[in-house]
């Protein structure tokens, strides 16, 4: 009987220590900068450092970089067609998009301009409606779409020099290309096979490196490598379900964990990219495909 306890006990400590292991962020040794989120709809954060105490993203709306028009002769028939069947007839054009955005610091010697090209289209919706008088008409409406999955690319400029470049990967768990950086992020095999449309991954150069941001949709985290090396997780911010009483509703700030092995300036750069990140997130989740 006494063996037995001592087994569960062994059992149960190795148990608690698997679970701390597990718990433990991919960074053995880091610091942790907090960073104050001034609203929940508005990226823009403070935080106590020397060199950047603040740090937010201003994005634009996207420009349509090639002119496209529909045929005007194509318009009738279908349109033509769509009175007559009640079937809406679409059509599509390829277009590519410009989403401008600069990363903005309390120093301006630290901000970036943070351009993203996506390839997409613009269609065309024809939907057949009923006027009050019992006649029928045909109501048209473009739709813009962004195919992020078709090769969108990111540039990092700074003072008028390009420092980095990202393209967007849409299944990164799928994606032979980077799977040593996804075998660290997602932990387990059943990770690995639960899919997730919102996660993504941005692979690239920064400073000549070979740079990786991978974001986590069920952690809300993103990760950020240098070669095969994790130098960066922030948490992004943690906001409670409307579901939840309001007393028991917590607001968890976001922060960045940087590891402790690199210079002062490397963690200013993951900082940045850790704020570029979130800019790539919020344009793929503000203009879908």
């Amino acid at each position: 009987m006494k063996k037995a306890r001592i087994i569960i006990l062994m059992y149960f400590i190795f148990a608690v220590i698997s679970g701390i292991a597990q718990t433990q962020p991919l960074i053995t040794a880091y610091d942790t900068l907090y960073l104050k989120q001034q609203s929940a709809n508005v990226d823009d954060y403070l935080l106590a450092d020397t060199n950047i105490s603040k740090i937010s993203i201003h994005a634009s709306a996207p420009v349509q970089m090639n002119d496209v028009k529909f045929k005007i002769g194509g318009d009738m028939w279908r349109g033509a067609l769509t009175l007559i069947s009640g079937i809406g007839i679409s059509g599509a054009k390829d277009v590519d998009w410009y989403l401008a955005a600069s990363i903005r610091t309390n120093n301006s010697h630290y901000d970036w301009v943070s351009d993203i090209y996506c390839p997409g289209y613009i269609e065309k919706q024809r939907t057949r409606t009923t006027n009050s008088d019992g006649s029928h008409g045909v109501e048209t409406s473009y739709v813009n779409v962004f195919s992020w999955n078709r090769g969108a690319l990111g540039y990092i400029i700074e003072a008028g020099d390009t420092i980095g470049w990202h393209y967007v990967i849409r299944t990164p768990k799928t994606d032979t290309s980077i799977v040593q950086w996804v075998n660290k992020v997602y932990k387990s095999n059943n990770e690995k096979m639960n899919f997730n449309q919102t996660d993504f991954a941005c692979k690239g150069e920064f400073l000549g490196n070979v740079s990786v941001m991978l974001y986590n949709t069920a952690e809300n985290r993103m990760y950020i490598f240098r070669h095969d090396e994790l130098l960066g997780i922030c948490q992004f911010a943690k906001i409670p379900s409307p579901l939840v009483r309001k007393k028991k509703r917590v607001y968890v700030q976001p922060y960045l964990l940087v590891s402790t092995g690199i210079a002062a300036p490397d963690k200013n750069d993951m900082l940045r990219l850790a704020i570029t990140g979130k800019r790539f997130k919020n344009a793929m989740e503000n203009y879908h495909q």
